[in-house]
C-alpha cells in the first residue's frame, strides 16, 4: 500500500512538476476524507499487502498537495 498510494503518488507529482506538466490527477479513496469512520478503520486494518492503505493514501494526498501547490501545476484528487 505504501509503495503505490504514498511513495508512487508523491514521486509522480514530483515528476509532473519537474516536467512542467499543467495538470496532475490522483485517484484516491472516498474514505480518506473520513479518517475516524468505520470504513476507513476497517479498510486500514485489513491484514495483508493492503495493511495501512488508508493512512498511505492520506499521506500520499498530502504529499501531492504540498508539492504541487507551490509549483503552479493544477491538480485534481478523485475520491470514488
Amino acid at each position: 500500500a505504501k509503495a503505490i498510494d504514498e511513495i508512487a503518488a508523491i514521486t509522480a507529482a514530483k515528476a509532473c512538476k519537474l516536467a512542467g506538466l499543467p495538470k496532475y490527477v490522483l485517484i484516491s479513496s472516498g474514505g480518506v476524507a473520513r479518517p475516524g469512520s468505520l470504513g476507513y478503520l476497517a479498510t486500514n486494518w485489513m491484514p495483508g499487502p493492503t495493511w495501512g492503505i488508508m493512512d498511505a493514501k492520506a499521506r500520499g494526498e498530502e504529499g501531492v498537495k504540498a508539492i504541487l501547490r507551490e509549483s503552479g501545476t493544477r491538480y485534481t484528487i478523485l475520491r470514488p
